[in-house]
């Protein structure tokens, strides 16, 4: 077996035959050299060079092999330039899921303008199911408000978010958007289980002082904004999403309250295995994530606030 290192020490002897001072410019010692030189003639089974003291000069065997090692290191450069393209280009394939449906909507169509080749698939499944996923290698990451107790799971913070209350009806008199939970507990809730979970309106609502009627449950924003427009019920919605919901000309009717009584935050973590290696597609992509998510953090700096992160 002919090791990657024996062509680098017999590439850079061809072209200079003085063994000690190629030792000295590889950082080895010479007689490493020489043996590392000896064996890979035994493997070939024919002399490379023609010794002389201390120079060695290539024969007709060693012209013969060189011409092959130089095509070895062209085809390997070429490999690793292709792979960098390919990441720089957008080529290749990403796969992830989220449990977060309204965070990446419009990452996706800005990032298939400028990389149209390549794949992405993003799954919007419960944490559950997205977990399970990780776990088995059939996608490349995650994002979730939620991160698991498995040593093989990585979770790392990347957005942290206020979660504002929004109303078709206008609830308070006051001048400044802010009111306490604990002022709406006679409304019904409607809960978007992908955005605010049931068990979060729970919690937040009991630290208010009130059990909430959690009267409509759905995996789908439509059915929240619905009955937002039907001025049947109050939802509690994370700053993300009231950016994107903003676009929409129905929304100008809504209005959206900041919380004084309770803290309401979320974070949206990055998972993946632990000792993952991204592809060049998928850490091209993350980079444009990331770059989305402060875009987002600009339009509400007061509410959404992104953290660095390094792939590697």
């Amino acid at each position: 077996m002919i090791d990657m290192m024996s062509l680098v020490y017999f590439k850079k002897l061809a072209n200079h035959p003085n063994m000690s001072q190629v030792a000295e410019e590889l950082h080895v010692t010479q007689p490493t050299l020489s043996k590392s030189l000896t064996k890979l003639e035994s493997s070939i089974g024919y002399p490379l060079f023609d010794r002389s003291h201390s120079r060695i000069y290539l024969n007709e065997n060693g012209r013969i092999f060189l011409d092959c090692v130089d095509r070895i290191f062209m085809e390997l450069n070429d490999g690793i330039e292709r792979i960098r393209n390919s990441g720089q280009n957008g080529l290749g394939t990403v796969s992830y899921c989220t449990n977060i449906p309204t965070l990446m909507e419009n990452a996706i169509p800005e990032y298939l303008d400028t990389h149209p080749a390549c794949r992405i698939s993003e799954m919007q499944e419960p944490f559950d199911a997205l977990l399970r996923r990780l776990i088995n290698n059939e996608i490349d990451f995650a994002l979730s408000t939620s991160v698991p107790q498995d040593s093989k799971i990585v979770g790392t913070p990347i957005l942290r978010e206020k979660i504002f209350l929004v109303s078709s009806k206008k609830i308070s008199a006051a001048k400044m958007m802010q009111i306490r939970l604990a002022d709406v507990f006679e409304y019904p809730f409607v809960c978007d289980e992908m955005e605010v979970s049931q068990d979060q309106i729970k919690y937040y609502c009991q630290q208010a002082g009130f059990v909430p009627d959690i009267r409509w449950v759905s995996c789908d924003g439509r059915l929240m904004n619905q009955m937002l427009n039907r001025d049947v019920a109050v939802a509690l919605v994370p700053a993300h999403s009231v950016v994107h919901m903003s676009q929409f000309r129905d929304f100008s009717d809504k209005y959206v309250y900041s919380l004084s009584d309770v803290e309401c935050m979320t974070t949206v973590n990055l998972l993946y295995r632990v000792n993952s290696h991204f592809s060049m597609a998928v850490q091209d992509y993350l980079r444009h994530v990331f770059a989305y998510l402060l875009k987002i953090e600009q339009q509400r700096p007061d509410a959404i606030t992104t953290f660095p992160f390094s792939l590697y």
